[in-house]
């Protein structure tokens, strides 16, 4: 039987089906699933079941290998982040969905911002092989010297060469001001 609220293959559901299935807390940033309706299900049993196994229980509770917070709708896997924009703005995000403070399970709405790939970017924790400390600063054993770099549309620049670590620090983080990194980009957690 071809259900009407369910999406083709390939397609995301409605916004308006979102809200017939999940409710969102903005404050919190959780989801839970809601009663749903008959027509969601080929059986009549079908919907009794599942209604009083999960109906009322905190929905995208997987954390992925990133640590995001996971789900399925219709057998189709979503970030939880992306599901509570939609809910909350009544559409789908046009581009990526940045964790402002850099807790990809926080998805409370004030720290969900639709961002490009190149913004994202620009928010992003510091890498876990970085033996300095600040992202962008490493220590150049060929000159015995603190190098300073920032990537900008793909490439790397060179910031310079420095005796003491905070002055390549220094010039790292005067670089993020002048080419408009977040202020939590290279944060530790």
């Amino acid at each position: 039987m071809n259900n009407p609220a369910r999406p083709e293959a390939g397609q995301q559901p409605s916004v308006s089906v979102l809200d017939d299935l999940l409710r969102y807390d903005c404050r919190t940033g959780k989801l839970y699933w809601r009663l749903r309706p008959r027509h969601y299900f080929a059986g009549k049993t079908s919907a009794g079941i599942w209604n009083n196994r999960y109906a009322g229980r905190e929905a995208f509770t997987a954390i992925g290998t990133h640590g995001y917070r996971r789900g399925r709708i219709f057998d189709r896997a979503y970030g939880a982040h992306r599901i509570a924009w939609a809910i909350f703005y009544g559409k789908w995000p046009d581009g990526n969905i940045d964790h402002i403070n850099g807790d990809p399970s926080d998805n409370s709405i004030m720290n969900l911002r639709v961002v490009d790939a190149v913004e994202n970017a620009r928010n992003s924790k510091i890498p876990a092989h970085n033996t300095s400390g600040t992202i962008g600063v490493s220590w150049d054993k060929r000159c015995r010297k603190w190098a300073a770099h920032i990537t900008l549309h793909q490439k790397r620049k060179h910031l310079g060469l420095f005796i003491e670590k905070s002055d390549a620090i220094a010039a790292r983080m005067s670089a993020n001001l002048t080419f408009g990194f977040h202020k939590n980009h290279g944060r530790c957690v």
